[in-house]
């Protein structure tokens, strides 16, 4: 299976489980509870906090400033919003700088090492890089 077929395959829980609050009755009526119950389906697809916030409070506004009215259009904009933050810049990293350093965080079984292993071998096989891991602990 290719990279993007695991990877794809790895995040369908959380889009499963986005899609099934959001499929519920999320958005029957639109006041500061479903603005919270958003955020945190939201927080829990691990779409991130700082995305969360911009992304609800960007369709909180557009809601109460009427360019978006009643469930169906915010859920379309929501939808909108969340594929404008997924598409947003070239995908690319930058490695011209010497030496270049990528930091990856995150929580445990989420499979930090076995990508930083796959970059790794990439930089090093693919791209003629030197590579070096180091794991830093609290």
């Amino acid at each position: 299976m290719a990279v993007f077929g695991r990877l794809r395959e790895s995040l369908s829980a959380s889009r499963k489980a986005l899609q099934a609050e959001l499929g519920a009755s999320l958005f029957e009526r639109l006041d500061a509870e479903t603005w919270e119950r958003l955020e945190e389906a939201l927080i829990l697809a691990d779409v991130g906090a700082r995305t969360t916030a911009d992304v609800v409070g960007k369709l909180e506004a557009e809601v109460e400033g009427g360019s978006v009215a009643g469930g169906e259009a915010a859920r379309e904009r929501l939808v909108e919003l969340l594929a404008e933050v997924a598409t947003a810049g070239n995908g690319g990293i930058d490695l011209g700088h010497r030496p270049a350093v990528l930091m990856i965080v995150g929580v445990n079984g989420t499979g930090k090492t076995t990508t930083i292993g796959k970059l790794a071998w990439y930089l090093r096989s693919e791209q003629g890089l030197s590579v070096v891991v180091a794991a830093v602990e609290n």
